[in-house]
């Protein structure tokens, strides 16, 4: 997987679901400016998929990734790190990748989908969240 760090979003912390939500509406609204050579633009359900777990997850109390990002191959990566722990969740064609990292070793990997349902056992932060 592949992140391009050049369209990232670092999410603030004041208001940080909101400000999630408010930049995948914008490139729901405007792939167009997800445009980069060599890349695949996020589709518009890979984009709302994105912002379907974005509202599970803030309804859920668990905290906003570190930053967003489009990937080369048209998914939408949500990051999170802390200390020497690092998760992502990669949302794409139905379907989310979740791994969770503690310094450069994978510790958990897990998909869910397609069919995907939010509400799926196991689908959550599992150690940075709280």
């Amino acid at each position: 997987m592949s992140t391009h760090v050049s369209s990232e979003m670092l999410v603030p912390q004041p208001d940080q679901w909101q400000r999630l939500t408010e930049q995948l509406t914008n490139w729901r609204c405007n792939p167009d400016q997800l445009d980069e050579e060599r890349t695949v633009t996020p589709s518009w359900d890979t984009i709302q998929l994105a912002l379907d777990l974005a509202t599970w997850m803030s309804k859920r109390g668990l905290p906003a990734p570190t930053r967003i990002v489009p990937d080369a191959d048209g998914g939408i990566v949500f990051e999170r790190q802390k200390k020497d722990a690092f998760e992502s969740i990669r949302i794409s064609a139905g379907s989310i990748e979740q791994r969770f990292f503690e310094g450069c070793r994978l510790v958990s990997s897990a998909s869910f989908g397609p069919p995907l349902q939010l509400d799926t056992p196991g689908l959550m932060w599992p150690i940075c969240g709280q």
